[in-house]
């Protein structure tokens, strides 16, 4: 799997943000909210896909509405998360308009989505270069929503192009 090369120390990772590709199975990631998407067919929820399943360019979250785009993923119960990784569009569009974030965040809560419950866990600036964009955890996380936070990369400062979000974790309660 793409999702899995270069793993420091070779440590397993249990990947729980994706499903088959048929939709058979639990989910134990859903989309809670997000600041949107331009069309259905690049649409958020193509974040939970997994790399193995992107065929084409339109596999990916498109928006070009906010300066400051965003999702909070909502998780099945609380998990203990020790890794995040996310592909931005220069993993599979190779374009000359097309540039990857240069900075982002994750939060996590396992109480609500109101502004007060968040908790930063990763903050990552000057990452414009890496097309796979990965933090592992010291000490796992407990989340049961997890918000990531991204500003776009270019000259347009509102135009991104995520193919794909992966959470890591083990079930916590």
């Amino acid at each position: 799997s793409l999702a899995s090369k270069n793993l420091p120390n070779e440590k397993e990772y249990n990947l729980i943000s994706t499903s088959r590709a048929d939709g058979i199975g639990k989910r134990i990631v859903n989309i809670h909210s997000s600041s949107g998407f331009n069309n259905n067919t690049e649409n958020i929820y193509k974040l939970l896909i997994g790399a193995e399943n992107v065929k084409g360019d339109g596999d990916k979250w498109y928006a070009d509405n906010t300066e400051s785009p965003w999702v909070v993923f909502s998780l099945s119960d609380i998990y203990k998360i020790d890794k995040i990784e996310w592909r931005d569009c220069n993993w599979y569009e190779i374009k000359h308009d097309v540039i990857n974030s240069g900075e982002y965040w994750i939060y996590v809560s396992t109480t609500g989505t109101n502004p007060a419950d968040w908790q930063l866990v990763a903050h990552e600036d000057n990452v414009i270069h890496q097309s796979i964009k990965s933090k592992v955890f010291d000490t796992p996380v407990e989340a049961r929503y997890v918000k990531f936070a991204l500003k776009p990369g270019g000259k347009d400062k509102k135009k991104i192009r995520i193919y794909g979000f992966d959470i890591y974790g083990e079930l916590s309660q």
